[in-house]
């Protein structure tokens, strides 16, 4: 889970600290992340900050593994995370960069469902060796690049004007990102995407996404996600300010909603 509080630009200088926020038992963790950036005075100004659950686990085949008891080391390193108190958790700013961005008057919800939302658009991703990691599975962090991969490629078609003028007229935003995993997938699988419109207000859009493995004609969910992006432009001061959200995005996702 990630929560985006500030925008960060080339040549800013960033720090990152992370710690225990609680253990869940023999096998799993939940940890923090904050990132701050580096003012020119001294002082920081907070970015971002998530929380992560982690499990140990042995690998017992291709692709499959089982929870396992932490090892001794392992367990050493979480004692010291647990004791160190120079590690505050940050998990209620509600002064920041993004604090007044705001969605405005709410065009769309969609209703509840087992898949939240109305399908908009979907990609299938080839995955190799280069999204795998050193233990051989696909790495987690390819789930979040690939929200954003789908989300531009669909906005993109719409319209690319507003991709190629460098943000004068706006661009997205996001506020947050939920990943949910369920399972491993092993590079070299067929990866399909799904992204559903779940809220349109003015100026805000909230999306989620399906993963599934869809090798040999089977379908097996991988993992599940969630996002909100605001449309922003930036004032004289290069702070970003909510504006309305393109005409041409909302009409194509209105059609998409009342196709059904």
């Amino acid at each position: 889970r990630l929560q985006i509080l500030g925008d960060a630009a080339v040549g800013d200088i960033l720090e990152t600290r992370f710690g225990l926020l609680n253990k869940i038992n023999d096998s799993t963790i939940e940890i923090f992340y904050v990132w701050k950036k580096r003012l020119d005075d001294g002082s920081y100004q907070e970015l971002a900050y998530a929380e992560m659950a982690i499990s140990w686990v042995e690998i017992i085949s291709h692709g499959i593994v089982k929870a396992s008891p932490f090892p001794a080391y392992y367990n050493d390193f979480i004692e010291r995370m647990s004791n160190d108190a120079d590690l505050p958790y940050v998990y209620n700013i509600q002064e920041h960069a993004f604090s007044s961005l705001e969605k405005g008057e709410q065009y769309y919800c969609a209703p509840p469902s087992p898949r939240r939302g109305r399908l908009i658009a979907q990609e299938t991703i080839t995955t190799t060796l280069e999204d795998g990691n050193s233990v051989g599975n696909v790495y987690f962090s390819n789930y979040g690049r690939w929200q954003g991969l789908v989300r531009d490629r669909f906005f993109y078609k719409i319209d690319k004007h507003y991709f190629e003028n460098m943000g004068e007229e706006g661009e997205f935003v996001v506020l947050n990102c939920d990943i949910n995993h369920l399972r491993e997938v092993m590079p070299f699988s067929q990866i399909l995407i799904t992204m559903n419109v779940v809220d349109i207000w003015k100026n805000a859009i909230g999306l989620t996404f399906e993963y599934f493995n869809v090798d040999n004609g089977d379908k097996i969910k991988l993992a599940s996600g969630a996002q909100t992006l605001v449309w922003a432009k930036k004032d004289s001061n290069g702070m970003f300010k909510s504006s309305a959200l393109p005409k041409v995005f909302v009409d194509k996702l209105l059609e998409q909603i009342n196709k059904g």
